[in-house]
């Protein structure tokens, strides 16, 4: 796995210390956490953060395509450090994302109805359900 300076360097983007440890600890991460919660843990070491460096530094990274904004419908955004091609299973009960691995024969072709709309940049799957440990929490 390339370091997040690595990442960053390659995209063209500033390296601070604060973008470094943001990206370092998403890439470290499966769980697809949103800005507060990747505040909160860069706090540890960095007291005075803010929540706007973080959004920032989010959107900064999301736009440069070193890490993936979510298209999910959870009550806030949620970034995935992983940019290799997968789908995404949300819990519509605990809003707990995993990642799925993408079948290889899914066509990499966007249908033409959708192509009529505009263009197309990107693609997300999303599986929408209850996670096993919350359909077993109803039982």
């Amino acid at each position: 796995m390339k370091s997040a300076t690595e990442i960053l360097q390659r995209a063209g983007i500033v390296t601070t210390r604060q973008r470094v440890v943001l990206l370092d600890r998403l890439l470290r991460r499966t769980d697809h956490p949103d800005a507060e919660r990747l505040l909160a843990e860069a706090r540890d070491g960095m007291p005075s953060i803010s929540v706007d460096t973080v959004y920032r530094t989010l959107n900064l990274f999301a736009e440069a395509g070193v890490i993936q904004r979510m298209a999910v419908p959870t009550r806030r955004a949620r970034f995935d450090g992983c940019t290799d091609p997968h789908d995404h299973f949300l819990c519509s009960d605990c809003e707990t994302i995993q990642d799925v691995p993408r079948p290889p024969e899914r066509s990499a072709a966007i249908p033409a109805p959708v192509s009529a709309c505009g263009i197309v940049s990107d693609v997300q799957t999303v599986y929408v359900g209850v996670c096993r440990r919350c359909a077993a929490q109803k039982r």
